[in-house]
């Protein structure tokens, strides 16, 4: 039987879209300016290979830029003849997979089992200082049966 693991998938505007989309200051497609964040689930064994997952999360990517944003004032003159592709998703996008290797909340939940306050080292920031110790201290507190 086959196990479903967690992928990620880093989509990148490449800088001729930024240069369109800031140029066309549409509030309506800012966001791409920035990179976006899509995790998908996948099998670890199947005839579906990581060329065809990328493949998919490209074409359901500008599927959903399609569906969702095509009432932009400016998405013709950013997006001229957009479609689901993996052609015009390369056109305007990169695509980088990224495995999941764990959680940072839970990362942090088994560090702070073992982590004494008293030999803390400064990170550098105040706040994210301030928030370990709370943190820490937090979980010290905590029933024992949790």
């Amino acid at each position: 039987m086959a196990m479903l693991h967690p992928v990620h998938y880093l989509i990148s505007p490449k800088t001729g879209l930024i240069g369109v989309l800031t140029q066309a200051n549409d509030e309506g497609l800012n966001d791409f300016v920035e990179p976006l964040l899509w995790t998908a689930t996948e099998p670890d064994r199947t005839s579906f290979s990581r060329s065809d997952g990328d493949a998919l999360a490209k074409i359901l990517f500008v599927d959903r830029v399609i569906r969702e944003r095509s009432d932009a004032p400016a998405f013709d003159q950013v997006f001229n003849g957009l479609s689901a592709t993996t052609d015009c998703f390369d056109k305007y996008w990169t695509l980088l997979r990224v495995l999941h290797l764990g959680d940072v909340d839970e990362e942090l939940e088994e560090c702070l089992k073992y982590w004494d306050v008293d030999s803390f080292i400064p990170t550098g920031s105040d706040g994210l200082d301030e928030y370990l110790i709370e943190s820490k201290r937090r979980w010290s507190d905590r029933p024992a049966s949790a």
